[in-house]
């Protein structure tokens, strides 16, 4: 049992959603913009035409999620305690050359 879908024309996805779509499912995709999910795991044509809709919903389902950002702006402690020992160390070698000076 084979299942087409029309990505590229569909009325029911966004354009953003279609573009997520046939990147995601860019080898799934042929250059026609169809989707082809198949479905041969028994011999009943029913059986692999509801495989073939559970697979078909799972893969829209997974190309359409939102992927969390896991990119996090925040500076490690160890970064903050390098810096803070490097500043401190700075401090003092200042301190000390302005001294000399005097």
């Amino acid at each position: 049992m084979t299942l087409w879908f029309d990505a590229v024309n569909s009325p029911s996805l966004s354009p953003e959603q279609k573009d997520l779509v046939m990147r995601r499912l860019a080898s799934r995709i042929g250059k026609d913009g169809l989707l082809r999910v198949i479905s041969q795991q028994t011999r009943s044509q029913v059986e692999n035409k509801e495989l073939a809709v559970e697979r078909f919903v799972e893969l829209m389902g997974d190309a359409l999620r939102q992927v969390p950002n896991l990119f996090l702006p925040f500076r490690s402690t160890f970064d903050v305690l390098t810096s803070e020992r490097f500043l401190d160390s700075k401090k003092i070698r200042h301190s000390s050359t302005s001294l000399e000076g005097n």
